[in-house]
């Protein structure tokens, strides 16, 4: 019972941390598209206006 329950719990951690991970890569991809979408957005306003 025990040893269950020690598992249940270092996969619960390890669950965890790996959608922690995941999240800030999510994050981190999504700033970075906004960023690139923004610089896009920019140079096609300043491609329109000259």
């Amino acid at each position: 019972m025990k040893r269950a329950n020690f598992w249940h719990k270092w996969i619960f951690s390890f669950f965890y941390f790996v959608m922690g991970c995941l999240h800030s890569v999510m994050i981190q991809l999504f700033v970075n598209l906004l960023i690139l979408n923004g610089c896009f957005a920019v140079l096609g306003v300043l491609g329109f206006v000259c």
